[in-house]
């Protein structure tokens, strides 16, 4: 069928393994970074302020093929729109439908501005999980998980989602705290920066189980309820 013949490559790209130039240096230094941040918060009394610092970390993921003068400002911009993005959805847990509203103007917010600047991946993903995130960490009472999910799109990031959420619980179900907390995070950390060139499906998995903990991870989660909630939302 010539139908079958147009959906094998797509099959195959999403578990195709790409060669790409040596990566652990990067993905160590970004992992020993993700860690330092959220030691710092937790030796400081607020693991909250660390997980929320640890986004910035994502920065490093924009940008990687231009040149360094190009490259400084372009994620000059990027780490203003992150940080951006993240003060308002923790300005917007105030309320649930201020956080649905804001997460939703970011996203669109973040498209426009990754077209404008010819981003490439991860895009305009990162920023709506940035201030889920953000929303997350400060509305302790309520999940933030569904919120994320709404602007996954794409067969890869679908499948690379609904993967993730399962890391996402099981390491949530385990409770990490503390320094353990800072070596889950730096862990997934190193691998985003090892399969993000590689294969986006994969990456999407650990970036989304990173956002989910971060999200999550300052508080008691009931982990069965928001692995439905969230998968609820998936397109």
């Amino acid at each position: 069928m010539p139908a079958d013949r147009h959906f094998s490559p797509a099959i195959r790209g999403l578990l195709t393994i790409r060669p790409a130039p040596l990566r652990w240096p990067f993905a160590a230094a970004v992992a020993a970074c993700t860690a330092a941040l959220v030691a710092t918060g937790w030796a400081a009394g607020d693991i909250g302020a660390g997980l929320i610092a640890t986004l910035g970390v994502f920065t490093a993921d924009y940008g990687s093929r231009r040149p360094y003068v190009n490259r400084a400002f372009h994620l000059a911009v990027i780490a203003v729109a992150l940080a951006a993005a993240v003060t308002i959805g923790v300005w917007s847990a105030q309320s649930g439908w201020l956080a649905v509203t804001s997460v939703s103007a970011v996203a669109v917010g973040a498209v426009w501005l990754c077209s404008g600047l010819a981003v490439g991946p991860p895009g305009a993903f990162i920023f709506a999980l940035a201030c889920a995130a953000g929303v997350g960490v400060s509305a302790s009472h309520r999940p933030a998980w569904h919120r994320i999910a709404t602007f996954q799109r794409g067969a890869g990031r679908v499948i690379g989602t609904l993967a993730g959420l399962c890391l996402a619980a099981l390491i949530l179900g385990a409770g990490p705290t503390g320094l353990w907390l800072a070596l889950v995070l730096a862990s997934l950390q190193f691998a985003i920066k090892m399969s993000n060139v590689r294969n986006y499906a994969l990456a999407t998995v650990f970036t989304t189980a990173t956002g989910l903990t971060i999200a999550s991870a300052a508080h008691r989660v009931d982990v069965g309820r928001a692995f439905s909630s969230t998968a609820h939302w998936i397109p």
